[in-house]
């Protein structure tokens, strides 16, 4: 079972005192400095990969990273091992010629330790300010058919970028080259027909087609995630293309239907993986010897933030419960009540090492299905929220004492 640390970096600090906290540069400094110590250890420690997910305008000090590429080229540079898994980067609010160039780019500089993720952006916010588009986010029902459509056509260009020499694109809402029907009045069209890419240009005149630089060293191309948010066209798609897919929902019964689904989908597309293969559920673990210090660290850590914030954009509705008002969003009164639910719902695993164990090696087998569970993303909640050195001791705690356990020395790498 390979290791993954995922987090959305919070800002360190009083969020109220510092307002607006995430203009302030020495406490984004300080966040930089908590996620190289971090990444480091986690490399040091066996972890397969590290992931975090891109997302702008957050003044508030929540989910601060807006340029991953940049971060992992720096993450990358300090450590030897460790991949990294963007889970994710948001196509339909760049350009898709972009991604292709930056993620082809880190492949070469990093050959092999980038793995990308895809997700199709929610928030109105950051999303429709970047794309200048407002009937653009995937959570609101007349935009996402729209944001599939963009989100579908960005990926395939994305994917014809690395694999084709040069390629053409005539989309709905994207074009390659532009104009679809040739680029007139390019004074070096000769050359490219004389030693670019073959077909960018048939007469030396035109431009019809273009070559994206530099390939990626991995060939076809760097593995791809999508992250999983209980869509059955997005479970479809990942099954038949054979994408590896983050699983943040947690119910036991759900996670092994979700498993099973996707086995039988990719079968039917003319996939054979695994039960379990390529799939990577998403948990918060905390491994301690006293049930009230496990308790406090999951107030503080996950707890806190989806009570301050991420319960605002529905979070809670994976774990909606029939007690639950059927007629209005899931949100709880405390961060007591967050952290029950979400450890009655399996998504938070919690206890003793040996405690931790049992609960992992259930998900492993796809809870008693008989699966084994490729990947394990441990969410990395307590970032932000205690001393670093406390977070440091619970990737110490998962890697060298559960994890053994498991019936591997080592957490990650084959």
């Amino acid at each position: 079972m390979k290791l993954i640390m995922m987090n959305i970096p919070q800002i360190p600090g009083d969020k109220r005192a510092l307002r607006p906290i995430g203009r302030d540069s020495t406490a984004y400094q300080a966040l930089l400095r908590e996620i190289e110590t971090l990444v480091k250890r986690a490399d040091e420690l066996g972890f397969f990969g590290y992931g975090t997910a891109e997302h702008h305008l957050h003044t508030e000090g929540y989910e601060v990273i807006s340029a991953p590429m940049i971060l992992y080229t720096r993450l990358a540079a300090m450590t030897e091992n460790i991949k990294f898994v963007p889970l994710s980067l948001v196509p339909v609010a760049s350009n898709p010629i972009r991604i292709a160039e930056e993620v082809a780019m880190f492949d070469n500089l990093f050959p092999g330790r980038i793995e990308v993720g895809f997700a199709r952006g929610y928030q109105s916010r950051w999303l429709q300010t970047l794309a200048q588009d407002d009937c653009i986010t995937s959570n609101v029902p007349a935009s996402d058919a729209r944001n599939r459509e963009i989100y579908d056509e960005y990926v395939q260009i994305i994917k014809l970028a690395w694999t084709r020499d040069s390629f053409a694109f005539d989309g709905k809402h994207f074009q390659v080259p532009y104009p679809y029907q040739g680029i007139t009045g390019y004074p070096a069209a000769h050359v490219a027909g004389e030693i670019g890419a073959p077909g960018e240009t048939d007469d030396g005149v035109v431009i019809n087609k273009i070559g994206v630089i530099p390939s990626p060293a991995t060939k076809p191309h760097p593995p791809l995630w999508i992250p999983f948010s209980f869509s059955p066209a997005t479970l479809l798609n990942a099954a038949t293309n054979g994408y590896r897919v983050l699983v943040p929902g947690s119910k036991p019964d759900f996670f092994r239907d979700f498993c099973q689904t996707y086995q039988r989908r990719a079968a039917e597309g003319g996939v054979q993986v695994e039960l379990g293969q390529n799939i990577c559920p998403l948990r918060d673990v905390i491994v301690s010897d006293s049930r009230d210090e496990a308790l406090e660290l999951a107030n503080t850590g996950a707890s806190n933030a989806m009570f301050e914030y991420f319960q605002y954009f529905g979070m809670l509705e994976q774990w909606r419960m029939p007690s639950d008002d059927p007629t209005k969003p899931v949100t709880l009164t405390s961060r007591e009540a967050i952290t029950q639910r979400m450890i009655d719902q399996g998504y938070i695993i919690i206890g003793t090492v040996d405690e931790v164990a049992e609960q992992i090696a259930d998900l492993r087998s796809c809870h008693g299905a008989g699966g084994n569970v490729e990947y394990l993303a441990w969410y990395c909640g307590l970032q932000g929220t205690v001393p670093t050195e406390v977070t440091v001791r619970q990737l110490e705690r998962l890697a060298g004492e559960v994890m053994p356990k498991l019936g591997r020395s080592t957490t990650a790498r084959p």
